[in-house]
């Protein structure tokens, strides 16, 4: 079935109008249309139907597979969801559940991301290209720090930059990002590493050493 994509306001007065049914998962209560299973011949073959609500994606375009909905004063439980219509609509494949028994969910799942979210995450040494990742409860810094032997190998430029007290200093840039390697002198593997500053005589933020 195909639904023509109208403006949010005319979207609720069709759903209104035309036959929808009320549906409620947690804290959300709007309409859709709803389809009972049953049987189908398309071109001499039989077709079986199952449960699938059509509604509005901002009603119910958060909900995940094992999540509660209530269609028509029934309980069902989602086992897929699917945008249609350019993301307008959502269409829920749903199983119905007997009087007793409750969905694994119980709300739309949100899995935007939000400000607040952030507030466990060092961002003080963020480059270009760093990633976020959740770990199942917050949003924590993804990115994996690059080898030493990428570092020494992959670079677009590398100058003297300057020395400290256990050896000379190099500006290495790769992708618009500035690292910077110590090499010992005398020269020992373990203390030859890569750093994210260099100020003032001083190397903080220590990358990977090769050691």
């Amino acid at each position: 079935m195909g639904w023509a994509t109208l403006n949010a306001s005319a979207n609720r007065v069709a759903f209104d109008r035309l036959g929808s049914v009320s549906a409620n998962a947690g804290a959300v209560s709007a309409r859709g249309f709803l389809v009972m299973p049953g049987q189908v011949i398309a071109d001499g073959m039989v077709v079986s139907t199952d449960y699938t609500l059509t509604a509005l994606a901002d009603d119910f375009g958060g909900l995940l597979y094992g999540d509660a909905i209530t269609v028509d004063g029934i309980n069902y439980s989602v086992r897929t969801s699917r945008r249609i219509d350019d993301g307008t609509f959502v269409e829920l494949l749903l199983s119905k559940l007997a009087p007793d028994v409750a969905a694994p969910g119980s709300n739309p799942a949100d899995y935007s991301l939000k400000l607040a979210d952030l507030a466990d995450v060092d961002a003080d040494n963020s480059q270009a290209g760093d990633v976020l990742i959740n770990d199942g409860t917050n949003w924590v810094d993804g990115d994996v720090p690059p080898s030493w032997i990428e570092l020494v190998t992959q670079f677009s430029s590398v100058t003297l930059t300057g020395s400290t007290a256990a050896g000379s200093v190099y500006a290495y840039v790769q992708g618009g990002v500035t690292r910077y390697r110590l090499v010992p002198v005398p020269y020992d593997a373990a203390q030859d590493a890569f750093y994210s500053t260099f100020t003032g005589g001083a190397l903080s933020g220590l990358i990977v050493s090769r050691g």
